[in-house]
């Protein structure tokens, strides 16, 4: 049977039109290294990449579009965010995060404070991995230098108070008081909420290219801020102290600019994009956002929301009253509190096995297990059970299919407690 596709969370499916023939495009056709020569086909390499560019800054919010540093993924984008504000301290500042954060986020985190590099503050979440904004501001003090955070949890899809403390922070650099660097990591929103990073303050932002905006794995970038980065630092109220406390550079190597200097480029976005860049990747990347706008984006998140409320309802009225101890949903309810995912667990069938039964019997592709948050999973109370089964509809899904879904969960679950 055809399959249902509901792992978008992870990876979208399908692609948006036009990204499979744009990479191969670029894979079959010559194209050059931007920016490593003059020649024709070096121009066509650096007319993908300035054009990708502009069109993320569009995304993200971002008016000037050399400040969006092109990565591999959001993995990469956090990476070099988290190591190259705190690795090179040795003054052991404090880094403030949540407790639902990816390993994407964490690990890195947790290696440093491991080797005694900074330290780490955690921030709980409730039930619904929520974070209190006050919490997270309480948690900041003088020598905090960073504060990072979900825009939403990727195993609820709860989205996160990040205007409130976006609000603060600028509030506290106006009052000439230290000020952590804010870095969002969009990788569940971005092409979905509007995230107006410039104007909002946040000084980073890390996303991927393969979820929401529907192009290619290994594609993403990292918005750096002016607080974050400026190659002529200009020292101001709340601005930090020295250019020591500015991103610095993770990977070094060849940028087709400045060859004769033994340090990277104090340029953006050259100081950050060693090496060669995916051109087939990222071309595919540009073909899937060419009609991206903010109204397109709100149709499409208004209908995924209104699958996952009908999968919600459906499972309901299919279930009965005994829907609740069958099928146990976790995360808000309401719609606008969160991103189209709804995680769930299943009476008598741990998450792995769920997700296997509902592939091999009725064709429907889910995620099971901790996704990668043991956080999250410890707010939730699920992490002793192996996690949840996580469903993320995308914009090709339909009503039909959320109800098919809702009734091979009841059954599975009548089947797992008999």
């Amino acid at each position: 049977m055809p399959a249902i596709y509901l792992d978008n969370a992870s990876t979208s499916w399908p692609k948006a039109p036009g990204v499979a023939e744009a990479v191969a495009h670029a894979v079959s056709s010559p194209l050059s290294t931007p920016l490593r020569g003059t020649h024709a086909l070096a121009n066509s390499a650096s007319r993908i990449v300035a054009s990708l560019r502009e069109k993320l800054a569009l995304v993200i919010g971002c008016d000037e579009p050399e400040r969006v540093v092109l990565t591999t993924g959001a993995t990469h984008s956090l990476n070099l965010a988290v190591l190259g504000l705190l690795a090179h301290r040795n003054d052991r500042p404090r880094a403030v995060i949540t407790a639902i954060e990816h390993n994407s986020l964490r690990r890195p985190l947790q290696s440093l404070a491991a080797r005694g590099v900074i330290e780490l503050f955690i921030v709980p979440a409730d039930r619904d991995c929520r974070v209190a904004p006050d919490a997270l501001l309480d948690a900041v003090n003088e020598r905090t230098a960073f504060l990072a955070m979900s825009h939403a949890s990727n195993v609820t899809g709860t989205l996160q108070p990040v205007r409130a403390v976006a609000d603060a922070l600028r509030t506290r650099r106006a009052l000439g008081r230290p000020t952590p660097l804010f870095l969002l990591d969009a990788s569940q929103t971005a092409g979905l909420i509007p995230l107006d990073a410039q104007p909002s303050g946040i000084d980073l932002v890390a996303f991927s290219g393969h979820k929401a905006l529907r192009g290619p794995a290994g594609t993403g970038a990292l918005y750096v801020g002016p607080r974050a980065f400026e190659s002529t630092p200009a020292l101001h109220a709340g601005s930090p102290a020295s250019e020591d406390l500015l991103l610095h550079p993770v990977f070094s190597g060849g940028t087709g600019n400045d060859s004769e200097s033994d340090e990277m480029p104090h340029s953006l976005p050259s100081r950050f994009e060693p090496g060669t860049p995916n051109i087939p990747g990222f071309a595919g990347l540009l073909a899937a956002i060419e009609g991206w706008s903010l109204s397109r984006a709100a149709q499409v998140l208004a209908h995924e929301r209104s699958l996952v409320a009908h999968l919600r309802a459906a499972v309901a009225r299919i279930g009965g009253t005994s829907h609740d101890t069958r099928v146990l949903m976790h995360g808000p309810a309401e719609p606008t509190a969160s991103v189209p995912v709804l995680a769930c667990s299943v009476a008598g069938l741990d998450p792995a096995s769920a997700a296997a039964v509902l592939e091999s019997s009725f064709g429907i592709l889910t995620r099971a297990g901790l996704h990668c948050a043991p956080g999250a999973h410890r707010a939730l109370g699920t992490f002793q059970l192996g996690g949840t089964l996580r469903l993320s509809p995308g914009p090709e899904n339909t009503i039909a299919e959320m109800e098919t879904t809702a009734a091979a969960l009841i059954d599975i679950a009548a089947a797992g407690r008999s």
